[in-house]
């Protein structure tokens, strides 16, 4: 079909177009763990209208994996749990919250110190600079301004109408969508300005993690530098 041959293109421009970078190339978590947020949001979708516990498992299970490639991959996991608050889904709302803290806390007692350390950047503090978020929101605001009027218009209109309102609102893609561009945004408001300079080189002198230690990350040098960033090919299943 010609929507199949679309998504194809697409996701081969996303693996390998400039859109990845120099992450396509190198042994690093965040291509997979931002494809799994995706199949995450894909499975979920799909699953929730006519099997909202499989689309929780799958929810948990996807989540926590695009987790332990990148612990920051927690954008995912944060739309799906505002998505059942607004469902007034409350009960899955609290399995999910509360099954991924247990998963997140028994990975890091099973780690250890050391991995611990790591991964929150223990030898390595973070700073902010408001300059720098500035400089980055003006950046890009270059960039976004076409796509964010058109956006800000269209979300005007449907909010002045209720009919509409109501629609846009029942619509679980739209409301989830919706939903994971604000957290999104809020996510990259303080992560903006955060500062690395010389205190990045502190943190390669932490002490190695015995792989063993370390769940959230086996497998992720061999699996990533084996793929090559293909997995954006995912998204041709959307």
């Amino acid at each position: 079909p010609a929507h199949r041959r679309h998504c194809l293109a697409l996701a081969a421009l996303l693996a390998f177009g400039p859109l990845g970078g120099f992450w396509v190339v190198t042994t690093r978590p965040d291509i997979w763990a931002l494809a799994l947020e995706i199949t995450g949001a894909l499975l979920f979708l799909r699953l929730y209208p006519r099997d909202r516990v499989g689309a929780l498992v799958a929810a948990v299970l996807v989540a926590y994996l695009a987790w332990a490639f990148k612990q920051t991959a927690v954008l995912f996991a944060g739309t799906t749990g505002l998505f059942l608050i607004f469902r007034r889904d409350w009960r899955s709302a609290v399995v999910l919250a509360v099954t991924l803290i247990a998963a997140w806390a028994a990975t890091f007692a099973v780690g250890g110190h050391d991995y611990a350390t790591a991964i929150l950047f223990g030898d390595a503090p973070l700073s902010y600079d408001i300059a720098r978020g500035v400089r980055n929101a003006l950046n890009a605001a270059v960039k976004t301004i076409p796509v964010v009027a058109g956006v800000s218009v269209l979300t005007f209109v449907v909010f002045s109408s209720p009919p509409l309102r109501r629609a846009a609102y029942a619509d679980d893609r739209l409301l989830f969508a919706s939903l994971g561009v604000c957290l999104s945004a809020a996510f990259s408001i303080p992560t903006s300005t955060q500062i690395w300079g010389v205190r990045l080189k502190r943190r390669f002198k932490i002490r190695k993690i015995p792989i063993g230690r370390s769940p959230a990350a086996v497998g992720v040098p061999c699996l990533a530098k084996w793929v090559r960033g293909t997995s954006g090919l995912i998204a041709s299943f959307i």
